[in-house]
């Protein structure tokens, strides 16, 4: 009965899509199997990335329609970037255990999602590379920057059987790609390479200046015009911060923002923005304000609202959210009451975080610089169950101190409204907070908080 259920179900949404020739249709199906799924879970991130849990049956198949446009299929912390035209029909078989070696696409457009896929592999190589390309000389990284983009261009041209105006499209995306990659150097450099000195030449900067920031078809389209319009606009941003002293470079970001013409766009980065920063900005007041000026869409006001009444409550001085009887590596359970009387210092994190992974070593020599003192060191992993040994395994290899748990549940960092790791939380011996996005184990703001509060 179940199988005739799913049966049916890929019916209605065929039938769905050939309903009245009358009707325009503005979506796709996706449809297919997965093999070897662990209890794992599968998404697509639409063209407006709102992102929709794939049902799975016991058969590993599964059926869905999409917004036409760009969409990624995800499964776990693997994907494919891929693409739909409306009235299409979008097959996908994987293996779950060999996810990138297994993809396989049917149904329309296979040439050219095979070359996304390959788009997604030459991505994913330039970034095992970051390190190396990111630190070197900005003339050195735009001629890499070039020999990247000529590289997908060649790919490019290599598709057959796309229409012209999804052709044109593709065409001014891997352009941007040069431009992205540009804007994302700016960010990066200064991190990567420890380099808090420098600058972005004229010369580059006049590079980015050439790109038209409110080509709204484009930013539905393309990842890397939506990755470039986020980039340039922190980057203005941050000099319009340090040029009139504003609060924050974030809310240097929506004043640029409130600048483009297209209101789509200002819709989309200002709620996205507001999203993952609200939580931890210290001008939160004044960043609700300025998103109000550049966002009208009632959906996105509302959601922005209630993030905000929500963060409004985690300011200095008031109570803390709490976590109870979270697994506690070293036996037993552990609840945030029973430091009551130190300072306490969180770290949320988890096993496959890169950034959380790169700030270990500073942590375990703050811990080591405060051991003994007023202040507990704790260390929250939000790895999903099924990772759980894989978060033992770490502790005892990395030798982590401090007391290290393991998050039965979100409420804890949903009250904190934690929208990205790592984080840092401080709390005072009262259980109160002293910051909700305290500073990072590698910022020396961090001893100079410390000694203020006199730990």
């Amino acid at each position: 009965m179940k199988k005739l259920n799913f049966l049916l179900s890929i019916l209605s949404v065929l039938m769905m899509v050939s309903c009245s020739p009358k009707e325009e249709i503005d979506y796709a199906i996706v449809k297919g199997t997965i093999q070897n799924n662990d209890a794992g879970k599968l998404w697509i991130r639409d063209v407006d990335r709102e992102t929709t849990e794939l049902k799975v049956n016991e058969q590993g198949a599964f059926v869905d329609t999409i917004k036409a446009g760009e969409f990624s299929f995800i499964y776990e912390r693997n994907y494919a970037g891929l693409y739909a035209l409306a009235g299409s029909v979008i097959e996908i078989s994987v293996d779950a255990k060999d996810f990138d070696n297994t993809l396989t696409l049917g149904g329309d457009l296979v040439s050219f999602n095979q070359y996304l896929i390959t788009k997604t592999k030459l991505s994913n190589d330039e970034r095992a590379k970051m390190q190396e390309t990111f630190t070197l000389e900005e003339t050195a990284f735009m001629k890499v920057a070039k020999e990247n983009t000529a590289a997908l261009i060649k790919e490019f041209e290599k598709v057959t059987g796309i229409p012209d105006s999804l052709k044109e499209l593709e065409k001014k995306s891997v352009e941007m790609k040069y431009y992205s990659d540009l804007a994302m150097y700016v960010s990066y450099y200064p991190y990567m390479s420890k380099d808090n000195s420098y600058k972005p030449s004229e010369m580059l900067l006049a590079e980015l200046d050439k790109v038209n920031l409110d080509d709204e078809k484009l930013y539905r389209y393309s990842s890397d015009y939506y990755m470039f319009t986020r980039n340039y606009l922190s980057i203005k941003g941050n000099q319009l911060y340090k040029e009139e002293g504003l609060s924050s470079e974030v809310l240097g970001f929506f004043k640029v923002l409130n600048t483009l013409n297209s209101q789509y766009v200002k819709n989309k980065l200002g709620h996205i923005t507001m999203l993952q920063r609200l939580a931890d900005a210290e001008d939160k007041d004044a960043l609700y304000e300025e998103f109000k000026k550049c966002c009208n869409d009632e959906k996105s006001i509302t959601e922005v609202t209630e993030l905000y009444n929500k963060v409004g409550k985690l300011d200095k001085g008031k109570p803390s959210p709490k976590f109870v009887d979270y697994e506690n590596c070293a036996g037993g359970t552990s609840s945030l009451d029973d430091f009551k009387g130190k300072y306490v210092y969180i770290d949320v994190w988890a096993t496959w975080c890169g950034p959380c992974r790169a700030e270990i070593p500073h942590l375990k020599k703050v811990e080591h610089k405060y051991h003994g003192k007023k202040i507990e060191f704790v260390s929250i992993s939000v790895d999903v169950e099924k990772d759980k040994e894989k978060w033992k395994k770490m502790v005892a290899d990395k030798e982590l101190g401090g007391v290290q748990l393991i998050a039965n549940n979100k409420e804890f960092t949903d009250a904190y409204a934690v929208s990205g790791i790592p984080r840092f939380i401080l709390i005072d011996p009262e259980g109160n907070i002293v910051s909700k996005s305290a500073p990072r184990p590698s910022n020396p703001e961090l001893i100079t908080l410390f000694n203020a509060l006199g730990i």
